[in-house]
């Protein structure tokens, strides 16, 4: 009997000891998972703006009346777990249910917030059906109860490619307003963009650099990377005896060669060649 007992007292010592240790792991890995947290939510507070969604409370209807409410603040979800449970009797389950769960949302002002959701549905026709939430503000801490580390992260990454993705797309559609917005300036001969400075207006210590390549000096001949090069040294000394008192780095742009050989003898028209590398725009000064 008194060796049972001394191997009882040896086992607790050591589960004592094993969950002492475990708990303070736990303790130093939520600690950790805060801070990182607590980053997160500092750093997004600038494009929270641009990626906040409305945050719905609450939604009711019979049928042909709907209504629903939204929280003061628009936010980011961090874990959604609102469900919709069958409360309905064979065969007919699926026509009743309940609203239940809980959500937690990260708000413009950084503050977290928890939903928790009440109510129930029918799809009869002319039944009404709504929900509700409960709104708290809550801590970290109090997150941590609610879902799991992972989670939130898994929920944050995805909301974040959506963003990408999104301003992506929104890119693309202004890059192809600026491009018909510069045709139409050319069409019409305005400058509706930011018009470069005049020549009095630039420092003398400023180099003006200018690129071109084989389609900005025209298309009626293709240039090697040799004769390109060539072309851009003669523009630039040009441009130099022209403007004594400014400094030009003209930078050939040879990427897109095609392997064309250009005429052995050709002449640089400067005026022309200088408003077909500003994109056909000449800058105010050139005609005084």
């Amino acid at each position: 009997m008194s060796e049972k007992i001394e191997k009882l007292i040896t086992n607790l010592s050591t589960i004592i000891k094993d969950f002492e240790s475990v708990q303070g792991l736990e303790l130093n890995t939520q600690e950790a998972e805060r801070t990182i947290l607590d980053e997160i939510f500092m750093r997004l507070e600038k494009v929270l703006p641009f990626i906040h969604e409305d945050i719905q409370i609450s939604d009711s209807h019979n049928g042909s009346n709907e209504r629903m409410a939204y929280y003061k603040q628009k936010g980011i979800c961090l874990s959604n777990k609102f469900e919709r449970k069958n409360t309905g009797s064979y065969p007919h389950e699926d026509n009743y249910w309940d609203y239940k769960g809980s959500q937690a949302w990260l708000t413009d002002d950084l503050e977290i917030i928890q939903l928790l959701r009440t109510g129930n549905g029918s799809a009869w026709q002319g039944d009404s059906s709504s929900w509700d939430t409960a709104i708290e503000v809550i801590n970290l801490e109090k997150l941590q109860t609610l879902c799991e580390f992972e989670d939130i992260i898994h929920d944050l990454i995805k909301t974040f490619e959506e963003a990408i993705k999104a301003n992506e797309n929104k890119r693309n559609i202004l890059q192809s307003r600026q491009k018909l917005l510069q045709t139409i300036e050319s069409i019409l001969d305005i400058g509706v963009t930011p018009p470069m400075k005049k020549m009095g207006e630039m420092k003398k210590a400023e180099i003006i650099e200018i690129e071109i390549d084989e389609a900005s000096l025209g298309n009626t001949w293709h240039a090697g990377k040799a004769e390109l090069k060539q072309v851009a040294s003669l523009y630039e000394e040009e441009l130099k005896k022209q403007f004594p008192q400014y400094e030009f780095n003209v930078i050939p742009i040879t990427d897109s060669w095609n392997g064309a050989k250009v005429m052995d003898n050709f002449e640089i028209d400067i005026g022309a060649a200088w408003e077909r590398a500003l994109e056909r725009t000449p800058p105010e000064w050139w005609n005084e």
